[in-house]
């Protein structure tokens, strides 16, 4: 709940990125690190490092909720990429939990 809460309540703080990519890929709690991921994803989908950002997250996150949460965000906000469907027939197909 609280990550949500800065993201919404402190998105134009200009540190509020930075904090919560760091809680996407260092929190000991997946459902932090979910929750982050999202909350970039809705809430910085036009900062031009988000789309590369959340491609990390969909391949390398140690539980799958988060690299779930991940995918969702690429396949939503994204779809139009020349590399979202290849990822995510590569995620279908390689990913231990799809």
């Amino acid at each position: 709940a609280a990550v949500g809460a800065i993201a919404a309540g402190w998105a134009d703080d200009e540190a509020t990125l930075s904090w919560l990519r760091d809680r996407a890929t260092t929190d000991d709690h997946y459902d932090v690190r979910r929750a982050a991921v999202g909350a970039i994803a809705a809430g910085w989908a036009d900062d031009e490092a988000t789309l590369s950002w959340l491609r990390d997250r969909a391949t390398t996150d140690d539980h799958y909720d988060v690299r779930w949460a991940a995918v969702g965000a690429i396949a939503a906000g994204w779809a139009d990429d020349e590399a979202t469907l290849p990822l995510l027939r590569d995620r279908a197909t390689t990913d231990d939990h799809y």
